[in-house]
């Protein structure tokens, strides 16, 4: 397990540093703006997209495997971005992202046959993952050491608030028709003004000598890897199954999709808090009180199902622990790795949360499946346990630590 103990060139380095107080707090809201959008487009995109093919008569296996191959693009692109970025130019990769997903969007309804809608739905994922991951970079470079627990805070939460926007503007366009296509790819288009607007102050991704690889960036920081799994594991499943768990336990339906909502209002609304406290103790510290939290939710509620007046606080709590792991790690991101490297390391971690998305509800749903639906809370309470007992391993051999865990 690695030390705390930030890179040298951590966060530092290139345009980013040299950026003064107001062209910094401009660039940071641009890069916010761009994110609120393409969360707004995700958002929108994936619940559209699922009816749209419902209502052409195709079942939950098709519609999951579209999703799934969403998520592959993701999975399969990421570890070539920063590449393209260098190559490229960081921003015209973000662009092409955005104007690829927009057409891929509008494109869809004029689609026909399984094979387009895979190949469309691959093509979103590689525009959303082009300016996920160079997004991300940025925001890290951006940040310093004194502020980078609030600033990665406030990227999680734009980002989450754009997810959630996604879905109310399909109750103004509704489902039907060409319409909620044409808004979303309009959404997407827009999302590229803000970073053309200040892309003279945008930090260069070109590395500055060799490219760091895989394995050393899962040896540099291990803590943050796992700590991105966790999350795309968490979300992946909880979103997928824990519906199912509550009508199983007996709850009305109103309940159980009010699980959802209730997990993500507080993915959303912890993050802040979780910043804050990420520039002011321990982090690696930090992040075992959060695997606690998490780790405490999964074991109370199968025994708070029929008690709202606590079962709503705990969903909640385990919904901010859960996008916790994701700050956090971001976080460790930017505090182990030289700016040259980040954006390589951006890609690996974001690999690890699409990783995490993509067995998680495989793995929950396989133990429901065999043991019974009552043990949903179990594949995530073991999987916490294990980050407890690696942080605590961790922090007995490690040497002295600093208020900020630097």
């Amino acid at each position: 397990m690695e030390h705390d103990t930030p890179s040298r060139n951590a966060g530092d380095g290139g345009a980013d540093a040299a950026l003064p107080v107001p062209g910094r707090v401009w660039t940071l809201a641009a890069i916010l703006l761009s994110a609120f959008g393409v969360g707004i487009s995700l958002g929108l995109a994936t619940p559209l997209v699922s009816v749209f093919l419902e209502a052409r008569g195709y079942g939950s296996g098709i519609i999951g495997l579209t999703a799934s191959a969403y998520a592959t693009a993701t999975l399969v692109l990421a570890p070539f971005v920063p590449v393209l970025a260098s190559r490229l130019g960081a921003v015209r990769c973000a662009v092409l992202g955005g104007l690829a997903g927009a057409a891929a969007l509008a494109a869809f309804p004029h689609v026909g046959g399984l094979a387009g809608y895979m190949l469309f739905r691959v093509v979103m994922g590689i525009g959303n993952s082009l300016e996920w991951i160079i997004s991300e970079t940025w925001i890290n470079r951006l940040a310093t050491e004194r502020d980078r627990g609030r600033v990665v805070a406030l990227y999680a939460t734009v980002w989450g608030l754009g997810v959630g926007v996604g879905p109310l503007v399909l109750q103004i366009t509704g489902t039907e028709g060409t319409l909620p296509f044409v808004v979303g790819s309009v959404i997407m288009v827009m999302t590229t003004v803000p970073v053309l607007l200040v892309r003279t102050r945008l930090p260069s991704l070109r590395p500055g000598g060799k490219r760091i690889s895989l394995p050393r960036i899962v040896r540099g920081a291990p803590i943050a890897m796992l700590a991105g799994l966790l999350c795309g594991y968490t979300e992946g499943a909880f979103f997928s199954l824990a519906p199912v768990y509550a009508l199983e336990m007996g709850a009305a339906t109103a309940a159980a999709v009010a699980f959802s909502s209730v997990f993500a209002i507080g993915s959303v609304a912890l993050q802040p808090p979780t910043g804050w406290l990420a520039d002011r103790v321990d982090r690696v510290r930090l992040l075992l009180a959060t695997a606690l939290l998490a780790l405490t939710c999964t074991i109370g509620l199968p025994l708070l199902v029929s008690h709202q007046a606590a079962l709503w606080p705990t969903i909640f709590i385990w919904g901010g622990a859960a996008a916790g792991f994701y700050t956090l790690g971001l976080i460790r991101l930017g505090q182990r790795f030289a700016a040259q490297d980040m954006a390589s390391a951006n890609a690996a971690f974001i690999m690890a949360y699409t990783t995490g998305m993509i067995i998680g509800p495989s793995v929950t749903g396989g133990v429901m499946s065999i043991l019974g639906t009552s043990l949903f809370p179990l594949p995530f309470a073991v999987a916490y346990l294990g980050l407890v007992l690696l942080l605590l391993i961790g922090l007995r051999r490690r040497p002295g630590l600093t208020a900020a865990g630097e």
